[in-house]
């Protein structure tokens, strides 16, 4: 017999819609009327009138409807008996079988009682999203399972099927040039996580992170224990990722990880003021890297994040290298970002120039002005950052690391028209049902949910979708005058690679524009390019020396790398 328990989620979802089936039969044999109370209105003749005018019509149609009836059991007995055999193999036909079979049956069932205004349509749409829902499924893990047999034929690229779980170890070993995580910590972490399974995720990092942190204070050499604080505070930073906004663990180890990142620089004493910027009511935050004393070259480097990032996390994106290089770099976070988020509530907002304007007016009212001012924004700040260059003089250059043309369009691309016609016709309930059968199987998926609603201020997944419409810039592109540094991934799961073109297109005003696009082979192909440090450094640096050249680049030529 088979384990329930072991079945995919797409026979599960079969399994679901059989047993209704089946149900519906049963209903169908025993109990159901002949004629409904809206069977009459249907007709436009009152129930006692259809009865004088044809008196055998109800007798004639209970024999219908027990052969309805038994077909649906029939139908319904046959779909348990496909979940629970033939779900293992996800070749063409069955999945042929399943779409002819579904368009035939439970979605024609369903879209005729609608076309009739049945009062019970909005039960009967139930077993059609049950079939959607396992047809999505099985070609999702019909995908998976021809990415284990590419990995097994031409070695192992993933640490796990599923896409989230996998950027998010990228993510991690990211730090490790910066010296903010070691590849053995990482390889035995994740092999104590599960499959799409978050809280042995949370578990796993959590564990990690606190074991290091409990090493670090044994630790006498001030720069090894330092390096384990920094190593500490990206695991546990890795940690809360998964975690629902309203976990009670997530404030916990956000102050956590940030005490041991605080801790980490200091033991290594990297020199660094961290200050409150005056924001309306509330304030900003941020941390500036002055350049090590003596080799101070050029340009500012000043870098936010994205929809998901902390002011902590990005010293390892750039400030290394960069003092390395001669440079100096202010980081900060706004709205929808990090503590400000946290603790003060405050939720994104497209107007990015507005907090930039904050933080640079902090900054250059204590410093001198450098040579010039670059302005770098990491994943959705790739949006952030260009949105403020269209609006500020003092922005001379502008990277979009990656590039976030039309953050509405990426949303709307993610959304099935099921989803959308069910959001047209106000059928909230059914409507959550779809997105929580999507969510089940998909981490990734349920994070963009949760943390969408968290950052944006929102209280529905359609109604984030609707507030990303305002992160767009079709509109104000052409105010840029800035330099224009583009960079895409060509296998970014998150931003599709031709925002970069549209982009660079839109482009009219800037002084120069130079657009990278990271093939697979480079190693740069994700989001960010995440795991390929040095690779996007040493494009930064090059187009840092020409800009500063004065030469600039050939006007928006579209480099593959």
């Amino acid at each position: 017999m088979t384990d329930s328990r072991r079945l995919p989620l797409s026979a599960k979802a079969f399994l679901a819609c059989g047993l209704w089936l089946v149900a519906l039969g049963l209903y169908f044999i025993f109990l159901r009327p002949a004629l409904l109370p809206e069977d009459p209105r249907y007709i436009g003749r009152p129930i006692e009138a259809i009865r004088a005018a044809a008196p055998g019509l109800e007798r004639w149609l209970g024999h219908v409807f027990n052969v309805m009836g038994g077909f649906m059991v029939a139908s319904g007995v046959m779909t348990i008996l496909v979940a629970c055999s033939a779900f293992t193999q996800h070749d063409r036909r069955t999945l042929a079988g399943l779409l002819i079979s579904g368009v035939a049956g439970v979605t024609l069932m369903s879209a005729t009682n609608f076309l009739l205004h049945s009062d019970f349509r909005w039960g009967l749409l139930l077993p059609a999203i049950l079939w959607m829902v396992g047809i999505f499924c099985y070609v999702r893990e019909g995908m998976s399972g021809s990415l284990v047999s590419a990995i097994q034929a031409r070695g192992k690229r993933r640490f796990f099927r599923d896409q989230a779980f996998h950027f998010q170890t990228l993510r991690v070993l990211n730090n490790i040039r910066a010296d903010g995580a070691d590849t053995a910590e990482v390889l035995e972490t994740i092999g104590n996580i599960q499959e799409r399974d978050t809280a042995s995720w949370f578990n796993a990092w959590e564990a990690t992170g606190t074991r290091v942190l409990e090493r670090a204070s044994h630790i006498g050499d001030p720069r090894s224990r330092g390096l384990a604080l920094l190593r500490a505070h990206n695991y546990l930073r890795t940690a809360e990722f998964f975690l629902l906004p309203s976990d009670s663990r997530r404030p916990v180890i956000f102050r956590r990880s940030v005490q041991a990142f605080e801790e980490g620089l200091d033991a290594l004493g990297v020199a660094r003021e961290r200050t409150r910027v005056p924001y309306g009511r509330d304030h900003l935050n941020a941390i500036f890297y002055p350049a090590p004393p003596g080799i101070q070259a050029g340009p500012l480097f000043v870098l936010c994040g994205g929809f998901d990032s902390t002011l902590e996390e990005l010293y390892f994106v750039l400030v290394p290298a960069a003092h390395a290089r001669g440079f100096s770099v202010l980081t900060f976070e706004g709205p929808g970002q990090g503590a400000v988020l946290r603790e003060q509530k405050l939720t994104f907002t497209p107007e990015w120039e507005l907090p930039t304007a904050a933080i640079l007016d902090a900054h250059f009212s204590v410093h001198p002005r450098q040579t010039k001012t670059v302005l770098i924004g990491m994943s959705m700040g790739g949006y952030l950052a260009s949105r403020a260059a269209a609006f500020d003089s003092r922005i001379d250059g502008v990277v979009a690391f990656d590039v976030l043309f039309d953050f509405g369009a990426v949303a709307r691309s993610t959304v099935p028209p099921l989803a959308l016609w069910l959001h047209a016709r106000h059928a909230r309930l059914l409507l959550n049902l779809l997105i929580a059968a999507k969510a089940r199987f998909s981490p990734g998926f349920a994070w963009s949910v949760a943390n969408g609603q968290w950052v944006l201020g929102t209280t529905s997944a359609m109604q984030t979708m609707q507030a990303l419409d305002r992160y767009s810039l079709a509109r104000v592109a052409g105010r840029i005058t800035a330099d224009v540094l583009i960079m895409a991934g060509a296998d970014d799961h998150f931003i599709p690679v031709a925002q970069a073109a549209d982009f660079a297109g839109a482009l009219k005003a800037a002084r120069s524009v130079r657009t990278i696009v990271y093939d697979r082979e480079s190693g740069g192909a994700e989001h960010c390019q995440m795991g390929a440090q040095s690779l996007w450094h040493a494009d930064l640096f090059d187009w840092i020396a020409s800009i500063n050249e004065g030469s600039g680049d050939v006007q928006n030529p579209f480099n593959r790398r």
